[in-house]
């Protein structure tokens, strides 16, 4: 989508863009599997190095993939830090913001039971949100039932995978912004989980259309299938990112 739409689509760094995640979670194995080459790896984790963390809309919604930690206190701090770097863990901005999550059981902060990040409360919530005159904090991180969950009335957890890893069977959520500032959530049902090496890629012509499928011109020779990966990928990012089942994980050394 970045590439189809490079002024229109703005992608902003999460914690699974770092080599840590990457080799925990199953991208490093499938990478390497299906293209044998590590410098494909390498290559995305040098542009991955280059994402920014944060986004902005309209001066009034913060956009980051985790949240806040005590050591965060203006927007200036997340403009201040410096690109490329590759690990996280020796700085709470940098950790709060690819890790933490909100939380009912406190009202500032505390430790996050993942390992990293902190859990925040609707008082730490409100003074950082209050201080940088911003109305909503929309962040991802957590596989939410529905899709999207609001905490406190200004954070917004929005989640776009629906049945997450063929083991949640979640709707999936993005936030439409209308002019005023005004946020519609839309939902979507859960869709069935392909995996790689069962799925035919299909070479369509006028990939950019937003006509119906059925009125698109695909070319009806599919490309070559995939090779199946040896061995299964691991489903431990499932865990760590149920709103409903958090497991803690441990920081890495």
């Amino acid at each position: 989508m970045k590439t189809v739409w490079p002024k229109n689509v703005w992608i902003i760094r999460g914690n699974h863009e770092f080599a840590y995640l990457c080799g925990q979670c199953g991208f490093f194995s499938q990478i390497t599997e299906v293209y044998g080459d590590i410098n494909i790896f390498r290559g995305f984790l040098k542009s991955f190095s280059y994402i920014p963390i944060a986004a902005l809309i309209g001066q009034t919604t913060l956009c980051i993939h985790g949240g806040l930690s005590p050591s965060l206190y203006s927007l200036a701090q997340l403009k201040n830090i410096q690109k490329p770097f590759d690990d996280f863990g020796d700085d709470d901005v940098i950790d709060g913001i690819l890790w933490s999550d909100p939380s009912n059981d406190l009202r500032e902060f505390s430790d996050s039971p993942r390992g990293t990040g902190f859990l925040f409360g609707p008082n730490a919530t409100d003074d950082f949100m209050k201080s940088n005159k911003l109305k909503y904090l929309v962040r991802g991180h957590e596989c939410v039932p529905d899709g999207y969950l609001v905490h406190f009335g200004s954070v917004i957890t929005v989640f776009g995978a629906s049945n997450y890893c063929g083991m949640v069977n979640n709707y999936s959520a993005i936030l439409n912004f209308k002019s005023d500032g005004v946020y519609e959530p839309r939902r979507f049902p859960a869709l069935d989980y392909l995996l790689r090496n069962y799925t035919m890629f299909v070479k369509e012509k006028n990939y950019i259309s937003h006509e119906p499928a059925s009125a698109r011109n695909f070319d009806p020779k599919p490309k070559e299938q995939l090779p199946k990966l040896k061995g299964k990928t691991p489903r431990v990012s499932v865990r760590h990112h149920q709103k409903f089942q958090i497991t803690p994980m441990k920081k890495k050394a």
